[in-house]
């Protein structure tokens, strides 16, 4: 998946401009068997990011499996043949709990009786999950079938005009699933880019040094430091990024100021500010790489007991 923008941070309002690329060495790529989605999702380890692409991505398995298979001899998608079409079997078991292993069973031991007086021909050398995967993919042609249609192979995502701490992080997911071969089983892979919010709260600032961390029934934020401290950020994109602003509680006169650094506490300097109002300007980085950035703050006269809080970062585009 190639981004045309910032590769860590999504931004409200701003579209993400996406394209994907398949390569199946000896064979060409079927683009009508790549599914794309999005979503946005809690916390960034992604633990339980979109099971619904998951599902509508392991359809396009059964559905390579099927082709494999004899089954298209005798029936067809949309419309009756020797048997019935997949969507008519799909309707007939969507109030079926056990519409799955139901047809997976009849794929397996071969059925009579139910749609006509052709006989479907047994499967018994097809193992269960193989059938099974052929079911889900039936089912998933049904009227109610909540599987989403994939997103075109390129585009943008329109983002929301705001963020919602709840969830941040937008996960763009691609998948494709070839034909198999003679003796093979179809193969699937899947490529996912997760971009956070460009705002980020203080919670989620994990590497620290001088700061103090307070908890306030669940509410974090940094507590500036006496003398000299720093905030670190992990692999960060800076393409078009302009400016980073700070959301800070100010508590007594203490003023601060900020220099942000590139992968260490002394390497290439690209921003800097007096004080801790406003915003800390960002000098233009398009190298494309991923740094670890470093602000860096200290205060500018002698600090007393209360010190400034530190409640999010906001990551500026142009």
């Amino acid at each position: 998946i190639a981004l045309s923008g910032n590769k860590t941070f999504w931004f409200p309002g701003k579209p993400v401009n996406y394209q994907v690329a398949v390569t199946d060495k000896g064979a060409v790529v079927n683009k009508s068997r790549i599914y794309v989605s999005s979503s946005y999702t809690e916390g960034l380890d992604m633990a339980g990011a979109q099971l619904g692409h998951q599902q509508a991505a392991q359809t396009l398995v059964g559905q390579s499996l099927m082709l494999k298979s004899d089954c298209s001899a005798c029936h067809k998608v949309d419309t009756k043949s020797i048997g019935p079409a997949f969507k008519q079997v799909s309707a007939k078991y969507q109030k079926r709990a056990d519409a799955v292993d139901y047809i997976a069973g009849k794929v397996i031991k071969g059925s009579s009786g139910v749609w006509g007086e052709v006989p479907m021909p047994a499967h018994s050398t097809m193992k269960t999950s193989e059938a099974k995967q052929i079911a889900e993919w039936i089912m998933s042609l049904g009227a109610g079938a909540n599987t989403t249609p994939s997103l075109p192979t390129a585009g943008k995502i329109t983002t929301p005009s705001e963020t919602k701490p709840t969830m941040p992080v937008l996960n763009l997911k691609a998948t494709y699933t070839d034909m198999g071969g003679v003796g093979l089983k179809p193969l699937s892979d899947t490529y996912v880019i997760n971009l956070r919010s460009n705002v980020i709260d203080a919670k989620d600032l994990k590497e620290i040094s001088g700061f103090g961390r307070k908890d306030n029934k669940g509410d974090i934020s940094l507590t500036f430091p006496e003398k000299n401290g720093w905030v670190k950020l992990k692999g960060i994109d800076l393409t078009g990024i302009t400016a980073i602003g700070t959301s800070i509680q100010k508590n007594g006169t203490a003023d601060y100021g900020f220099e942000i650094r590139l992968d260490s506490e002394k390497g290439p300097l690209v921003g800097k500010s007096d004080n801790i109002t406003g915003q800390i300007n960002v000098s233009p980085t398009a190298d494309g790489k991923l740094h670890d950035i470093y602000i860096l703050t200290k205060p500018n006269q002698e600090v007393g007991k209360d010190k400034p809080i530190l409640k999010t970062l906001i990551f500026m585009s142009n």
